[in-house]
């Protein structure tokens, strides 16, 4: 991405599933302004053991094609993914 068009915007906030807070996390969205393509959307879940194997398990099996990332800080800066066609769980 080149500097001067990239966006990057990270933030504490929850998973929100049918409008409720589902799972902790630190969420990071990066694409280049000029290339729709290049979305890159990370999620580290920071709750509970127990949460985080709920949501862990519950996103790799996850049933719609978009998902709610609330953030708890500032809520204009709140995320909704749409079309989501394909993911890479990591570390």
């Amino acid at each position: 991405m080149k500097q001067d068009t990239a966006y990057r915007l990270q933030f504490r906030g929850n998973v929100q599933i049918e409008e409720r807070d589902f799972c902790p996390i630190v969420a990071t969205v990066e694409f280049d302004r000029h290339d729709p393509t290049s979305l890159e959307v990370q999620l580290r879940l920071v709750g509970t053991q127990n949460e985080n194997q709920v949501a862990s398990s519950y996103l790799r099996n996850f049933p719609y094609d978009h998902l709610s990332l609330k953030n708890e800080e500032d809520a204009t800066q709140s995320v909704q993914v749409a079309s989501i066609r394909g993911y890479e769980i990591g570390d």
